[in-house]
């Protein structure tokens, strides 16, 4: 069963994250781990958010965000 949806609070700070289990590679290829981090700065820019940290890596990300 899958987890409810959070609420999104205005101002609010979230480590947002997505581990891959079993090894696999989530960005198999270096150019969707770019297009990834293109769609985050697109966001960023239009919902006003502040990045504060960001890992991207092969099996796994993390973004620190203030919404």
């Amino acid at each position: 069963m899958a987890r409810r949806a959070r609420a999104v609070v205005e101002g609010g700070l979230y480590h947002v994250y997505k581990p891959i289990s079993g090894g696999e590679a989530f960005f198999a290829d270096p150019n969707e781990a770019i297009e990834f981090i293109q769609i985050i700065q697109n966001v960023k820019r239009r919902d006003g958010w502040t990045v504060f940290a960001w890992s991207v890596v092969p099996n796994h990300f993390h973004l620190v965000v203030r919404t």
